[in-house]
């Protein structure tokens, strides 16, 4: 017989070496915990900083990454349709005015419809559109980022000046929505940008989407200083504003100034309110900031566009340089002979 000291050392090892190999990482001995159970014991360091804290406890994320990544994979998901930008995800997700648009655009290289989509916010160089993400959109991105945010799992805050959110696409410490957003980067939001600023990119200037959700409540973040982005071109959505007064203004932009023309001719500094569902889309040097919150809390989803090294161009490109409407909405493959003129 076997001795009961070691049974259940006994029990465990031989489960796992006769088990098939897709249930081994799901048996539980109280000699092996799940990586889960280990991932919510872990203890992060604490986001102090408000400027330039984007490195802040950087060796710790990325020495607990393997781990927390396992983790994550055994907590679950809840809405599974979120995770990767098919028909489904197009059906669901976007706005069927957008996606007729984009497919117009697509065909055709007629941009018309698209562009009536997207109007001037009332701040110059600031577009907003109603017709980006569907309700349900909205309704099941925040219910997700609910779920991943109640499992215990450290994760990071977005960025080097926010300290209250979470990152979406890959890096250490973050919530693992980067196949979707990197997908609707470059069907959607790259050309959709380069319809409205022409003469700003081109695509090898914005091929890679970092993705992040900011979080504004009493207590914690309530706003933030005037800065830019670190991008080409930022996507703003509005995912939750509860309690918030009425009249209350969300953001402050500055004059624009494009790079190398001097001191804006205007020194004017334009409020913007906007509403859950609702988008803006602007140039990432854009300078802004988030007004302070009275009441209630305010959740958005951004989407910071760069080169893949993180590169931010700032100077625009001459006509002749810039990307015409068929290469715009071209795919990948299509798009790089059109630019190399084997087409």
């Amino acid at each position: 017989g076997i001795n009961a000291e070691y049974g259940g050392l006994w029990d465990c090892t031989m489960r796992a070496l006769f088990a098939p190999i897709w249930v081994i990482g799901t048996l539980s001995c109280a000699h092996a915990r799940s990586a889960l159970e280990r991932a919510i014991e872990l203890e992060p360091p604490p986001a102090h900083r408000t400027l330039e804290g984007e490195t802040e406890g950087s060796e710790w994320w990325e020495q607990h990454e393997p781990l927390m990544k396992r983790a994550w994979h055994e907590y679950g998901r809840r809405h599974a349709s979120l995770y990767r930008l098919d028909s489904t995800f197009e059906e669901l997700y976007l706005s069927p005015q957008l996606v007729d648009a984009v497919a117009l655009a697509r065909l055709v290289s007629n941009e018309r419809d698209l562009q009536k989509l997207f109007v001037h916010s009332g701040v110059p160089g600031v577009f907003k559109s109603e017709h980006f993400f569907t309700p349900l959109f909205v309704e099941h991105m925040t219910e997700e980022l609910d779920w991943l945010g109640s499992a215990g799992i450290p994760y990071r805050r977005p960025n080097g000046m926010n300290r209250y959110g979470a990152i979406l696409t890959n890096a250490p410490g973050s919530m693992a929505l980067d196949d979707m957003l990197q997908q609707l980067s470059q069907q959607y939001i790259a050309p959709i940008a380069l319809t409205l600023f022409s003469e700003a990119a081109i695509h090898a200037d914005i091929d890679t989407a970092y993705g992040f959700v900011v979080r504004y409540q009493e207590g914690e973040d309530v706003g933030l200083a005037e800065h830019a982005d670190a991008s080409v071109f930022t996507l703003n959505a509005c995912l939750r504003k509860r309690d918030v007064g009425s009249g209350q203004q969300d953001l402050e932009f500055a004059p624009w100034s494009a790079f190398g023309s001097g001191a804006p001719q205007s020194s004017v500094r334009h409020n913007i309110s906007f509403q859950t569902g609702e988008v803006l889309l602007h140039r990432g040097q854009h300078r802004h900031q988030a007004l302070e919150l009275i009441s209630g809390e305010r959740m958005n989803l951004i989407v910071w566009l760069s080169d893949q090294k993180g590169t931010v161009r700032v100077a625009d490109y001459p006509q002749l340089e810039q990307t015409d409407t068929q290469t715009r909405w071209a795919p990948t493959a299509v798009r790089n002979r059109l630019v190399s003129g084997e087409l």
